[in-house]
């Protein structure tokens, strides 16, 4: 009996919160704060590797993450300026990783060593079919890629704006910490390449990684770190 007091007292005080919430901030501004706590638990188990950090996404009426501006990773971070395709995954790629062009025409791929330029950033895209096995698109399934703008991303060491933008090939080989698709600024011989033409529009503090902006432009060009 007590459960039952406890239990139909715990949902009241919940719809009381709810409806004064929603009276005061609207239904979508609402959804923009408790959408937070989804998203918190997704990145927290994400095969990104990351823990769980306070975000802020602005999410439309259909559910489809806009853009944040407190590291969503794979999200736009700034309204305009954006640029982005449509193309199938020809493995499964991880959103907020560098892909480049795939084997056939309309494919993309994790951008590995053999690439010769990037294409894009894969989207955040929670409607994708394999999002809730690890925040991915899964081969052969339709992906979103920014070409263009200023998208979230995993820095693998603190970065400012004044570093070199460099993404990471090959997994490091000793520091978990830095897998393929991260970013960072400092060259791994054979495992890393600089992104000329692309910045670091925000700062990341911490030496074992965390969000930052990055800005793609239309004159992005891959490097190969070290090789001959």
């Amino acid at each position: 009996m007590k459960l039952l007091r406890y239990l139909f007292a715990t949902l009241a005080i919940v719809f009381c919160i709810t409806t004064f919430s929603t009276a005061i901030f609207g239904v979508e501004n609402l959804v923009n704060v408790f959408g937070d706590l989804t998203l918190q638990l997704v990145l927290g188990t994400s095969s990104l590797g990351m823990a769980a950090a306070p975000v802020i996404p602005f999410i439309d009426n259909d559910g489809n993450v806009l853009y944040s501006e407190s590291g969503v990773i794979g999200t736009q971070a700034r309204t305009g300026g954006i640029e982005e395709r449509s193309k199938i995954a020809e493995t499964d790629i991880v959103m907020g990783h560098p892909v480049q062009l795939g084997t056939e025409g309309g494919q993309v791929k994790i951008l590995d060593v053999d690439a010769t330029r990037l294409f894009g950033i894969a989207k955040y895209n929670p409607q994708a079919q394999g999002f809730t096995e690890g925040t991915k698109y899964k081969a052969e399934e339709a992906a979103l890629i920014f070409t263009k703008g200023v998208i979230w991303v995993w820095a693998e060491e603190a970065v400012n704006e004044k570093d070199t933008v460099r993404v990471r090939l090959v997994n490091h080989a000793s520091d978990g910490n830095k897998l393929v698709g991260y970013f960072g600024k400092t060259a791994d011989e054979d495992k890393t390449a600089v992104l000329k033409g692309a910045y670091f529009e925000s700062v990341q503090e911490t030496a074992t990684g965390g969000p930052v902006m990055v800005k793609l432009t239309d004159s992005t060009e891959l490097i190969l770190d070290n090789l001959v």
